[in-house]
């Protein structure tokens, strides 16, 4: 996954960049945030950083000046400029400092966007591919040990914290094993050779772990090892890659360090989100509000068992949990304040360093959210029972059903529905009722007897008097005259 760090003391451009770039689709992903180059060069410091996105003119430290320190400091990381029309001479030292393109605020999320993306997702592959195998060549082509084997077994050393790579790579070459087998820092870490006489032998595993266990007694950061399978020279592009995907059971095992890869027995099983969806939509319309539980942790259950990679996981729990406390808003369940609280779930949970920190977040906020569920229908009952109707007109509607079903006594709900709506609970649902009628005469074609079932009478004639008593006119005149009665009132 490329790491993209933005840069922009405009939030609005931040969200822009979060929400309307298909960053997956460039197996791309939004790490980071900063407000300013100084900010920037602060998050370099301490993570890992393939590509930046900076604007020009910012406060502390402008673009130009973040482009020229990474040029020469971290002359890996691509630098993309994010400009405006007026900001043309700037760009053009950009360019000269070491930037690779820019692209138009205004064109974020076009085609441009996505020209330049392709262009760094193959950037990217090339380098990753050619440079890697270079430096493995380099590094057997200069020990006399390694050159025998045929076989080769690559550990990577990831460290969270970069400045400690020379430091460990140091303590690395004064072991006495790892003098046979040398190293060479790359990327975040360290890569160690391993040269291999018999491929079904495990002893390097145990080797290289006592190796790096032996060179950080002193380092006080986080850090991994992840080792590849055994290859050819040939093939080590794809042990680096092994090496590194073995790293990310880290998100699942947080309390491990060493990792060898394991290739998967079968293609992972797609998480079925529209089908997640609709439970979710039929809970919420029949008012089963403890069953969101049930569904979230089976969900959590199936990322867990299948090891979904962090940003699949991040992309799917915050689409079901908008989705989730949209359907709470539009139910009437919960304030538009919670909506707007959780605006940010793409940034909080992709902050998240493993997933039992997802799992926690994801309890607390069911938690968050059942308190403000009970809040409002402790204080707002008869307009859930409002809702209700709205959404359930259809039915066969009474007093004692709806009673019975937000847990109070016929003779309290009609009291205090007449005090709250103005009206008595049957002719609110009449209104209710008339009122979807209507617009099934006005834009549909369907008869008065369909109609009459539509919105829940059983009886057309009944329905025929109630809507002529309301509409002030019978149901098959308004829906000839639909135009002529659009503005009339309706009669108490």
């Amino acid at each position: 996954m490329i790491k993209v760090l933005c840069v922009d003391d405009e939030p609005m451009v931040h969200e822009v960049l979060r929400t309307k770039v298909p960053w997956d689709a460039y197996n791309m992903s939004i790490v980071g945030s900063a407000a300013s180059g100084k900010e920037a060069l602060d998050y370099i410091e301490r993570h890992e950083v393939d590509v930046v996105f900076t604007d020009i003119r910012m406060p502390q430290m402008d673009g130009n000046a973040l482009i020229a320190h990474l040029s020469k400091s971290n002359p890996e990381i691509k630098l993309v400029v994010l400009s405006s029309y007026s900001e043309f001479s700037s760009v053009k030292k950009a360019f000269v400092d070491g930037a690779m393109d820019y692209i138009l605020k205004e064109d974020i999320g076009s085609a441009a966007m996505l020209e330049v993306l392709q262009k760094l997702k193959n950037e990217a592959f090339e380098r990753g591919a050619g440079s890697i195998e270079e430096a493995v060549k380099e590094t057997i082509a200069s020990s006399t040990a390694l050159k025998s084997f045929r076989l080769y077994v690559l550990a990577y050393i990831k460290l969270h914290d970069k400045r400690q790579i020379a430091s460990v790579q140091a303590e690395l070459a004064g072991c006495g094993e790892a003098r046979a087998y040398p190293s060479f820092p790359w990327q975040h870490g360290i890569v160690v050779l391993h040269g291999l006489a018999d491929p079904h032998d495990t002893s390097p595993i145990q080797l290289l772990a006592q190796m790096a266990a032996s060179a950080v007694p002193s380092f006080t950061g986080e850090w991994e090892i992840g080792i590849s399978r055994p290859g050819t020279l040939t093939e080590c592009r794809l042990l680096f890659q092994q090496a590194h995907q073995a790293i990310r059971r880290k998100y699942y095992e947080p309390d491990e360090t060493l990792f060898v890869y394991e290739e998967e027995s079968c293609p992972a099983e797609q998480l079925r989100t529209d089908e997640i969806k609709k439970e979710l939509r039929t809970s919420f319309k029949y008012y089963r509000i403890g069953q969101i539980h049930e569904i979230m942790e089976d969900v959590l259950r199936f990322m867990d068992n299948h090891r979904l990679d962090k940003l699949k996981v991040v992309n799917e729990l915050t689409d079901i949990y908008v989705y989730m406390v949209s359907l709470l808003l539009d139910y009437g369940l919960v304030p538009k304040q919670v909506v707007q609280q959780h605006s940010a779930v793409y940034d909080q949970l992709v902050g998240k360093r493993t997933f039992a920190e997802i799992r926690d977040w994801v309890y607390a906020n069911l938690e968050e959210i059942d308190r403000n569920c009970q809040h409002e229908k402790n204080n707002n009952t008869i307009q859930l029972v409002m809702n209700y109707i709205g959404h359930h007109y259809e039915e066969d509607l009474s007093l004692g059903k709806l009673a019975r079903r937000f847990g109070m006594s016929e003779s309290y709900l009609s009291r205090s529905f007449s005090k709250e709506a103005g009206l008595k609970f049957t002719e609110y649902v009449n209104l209710i009722r008339i009122e979807n009628a209507k617009k099934y005469l006005l834009h549909t074609d369907a008869r008065i007897a369909e109609v009459s079932s539509k919105v829940g009478y059983a009886n057309v004639e009944h329905f025929s008097r109630v809507f002529k008593q309301m509409a002030g006119v019978s149901p098959s005149v308004y829906q000839d005259k639909s135009d002529q009665i659009s503005n009339m009132k309706y009669h108490s």
